[in-house]
């Protein structure tokens, strides 16, 4: 089964944010520029987190519709004793 392309990029957006923690915290390359990057009180850091909620709520409220949308395809007609004879 072949990986669905938001998957492989959201494991790749996770582990470059790993990293970059991970690097702001031991001085490791771009640890200056995670720190400046990652920090919240910098306008970017603000804006992120707005948006990264922002993600979240959109993401919830189309995996809700995609799911009752799922579930009135799937619903099936309910079988009857007349059903059964006819088969």
């Amino acid at each position: 089964m072949r990986p669905q392309l938001f998957t492989t990029i959201s494991i790749a957006v996770v582990f470059v944010l790993a990293y970059l923690w991970v690097a702001a915290t031991l001085g490791l390359p771009l640890g200056k520029f995670a720190f400046w990057l990652l920090a919240p009180t910098t306008w970017w850091g603000i804006t992120s987190d707005a948006m990264m909620y922002l993600g979240v709520f959109t993401l919830q409220s189309l995996a809700i519709r995609e799911r009752k949308r799922r579930q009135q395809v799937n619903q099936k007609k309910p079988r009857t004793f007349l059903d059964l004879q006819t088969e």
